[in-house]
């Protein structure tokens, strides 16, 4: 369970700077105790993964090195993903 005390850690990936300054505006106005991480590219995710414990990360579809499928592909292959893991997109899609 985790302690209350303790802010959630929070892995934010995304390579807008806009976007991702958004987003931690957004969370500041929370009631939740939190913790951001950023980086902007998908390898920069995986570093972050690999040295660092994190309670969810929230992951950019289109980065400039990796989409988000091929992060979580690179993902399985080293670890079981314990954490939730939102996918979240700029895009709309066309029909």
């Amino acid at each position: 369970m985790k302690n209350p005390d303790k802010p959630l850690k929070i892995l934010l990936v995304e390579d807008n700077h806009a976007m991702s300054t958004v987003i931690i505006e957004l969370l500041a106005h929370t009631q939740l105790s939190l913790s951001v991480t950023s980086t902007n590219t998908g390898q920069g995710a995986l570093n972050q993964l690999d040295a660092n414990r994190f309670d969810c990360v929230l992951l950019d579809y289109e980065l400039p090195d990796y989409n988000a499928n091929e992060v979580l592909k690179r993902l399985q292959g080293k670890r079981q993903l314990s954490m939730p893991i939102i996918i979240l997109t700029g895009h709309s899609r066309q029909n």
